[in-house]
């Protein structure tokens, strides 16, 4: 009885060693689904203590109308989404020249409608001109100037990568009534991804502003460019 109860504990402390021995790897790991790159991430406040998030580009047809590229993301159960980092867009680079999809690309990403006002209101003669690293309050280039679909990422590197000044380029109509009719362009895209320099120092790409109807917006001034893909994020698996 006593060597059958040794057996048994003997047997017990092998199965409890070679649980401890189990690699970290054999637990599930975060997997992303099809054309989805899955990337490792700081949790923080910022970015929803998001662990884990899936990014992948797809094609269509006038992308840079913004609800056009939200339908094509929520297709594939995902958001508009952005890059949080350089080794993000990176990747997202370089997944689109294997691919040869051309920029520019829809990105997570509009300007506020509340900004929008301050913008306009900036362009009436003898106003204040809007300046989005100068102006004070909520509209300032740091805070809220763009709202997102996208909860899970950080916002703060993105809005570095801004290579033109919101409202820079209003557009107006004067009509009959003597009312400036005003415009501006409004949503994201990606307009260069990041590339290397000859000495292999990283540098990375820059984001514009496009008219959030796409090129339908075009089609009484001069044409938008057209926008055959976005970038859609999502949670792994």
């Amino acid at each position: 009885m006593l060597k059958a109860f040794y057996e048994v504990q003997y047997k017990m402390l092998v199965l409890f060693l070679l649980f401890l021995a189990v690699p970290e790897f054999s637990a599930k790991d975060p997997r992303c689904p099809g054309n989805f790159t899955y990337f490792k991430r700081t949790p923080t406040a910022k970015n929803n203590f998001t662990k884990g998030w899936c990014l992948g580009i797809f094609n269509e047809t006038d992308l840079g109308n913004r609800d056009r590229a939200r339908s094509v993301c929520i297709y594939y159960n995902a958001s508009l989404s952005i890059p949080e980092n350089s080794h993000e867009l990176e990747v997202i680079s370089k997944t689109a020249s294997l691919r040869n999809i051309s920029v520019p690309i829809a990105l997570d990403g509009q300007l506020s409608p509340r900004c929008k006002f301050a913008i306009y209101k900036g362009q009436v003669k003898g106003a204040k001109r809007f300046n989005q690293t100068s102006e004070e309050g909520i509209c300032n280039i740091k805070y809220e100037l763009f709202i997102y679909d996208d909860i899970n990422t950080d916002t703060s590197f993105i809005r570095t990568k801004l290579g033109v000044s919101a409202g820079s380029n209003v557009r107006s109509v004067q009509a009959d009534d003597d009312i400036e009719y005003r415009s501006t362009a409004d949503c994201t895209v990606l307009e260069k991804g990041s590339y290397h320099y000859s000495n292999g120092t990283l540098k990375d790409g820059h984001t514009n502003l496009m008219d959030c109807m796409g090129q339908l917006a075009g089609s009484k001034r001069l044409p938008e460019k057209n926008v055959t893909a976005v970038l859609c994020g999502r949670l792994p698996f």
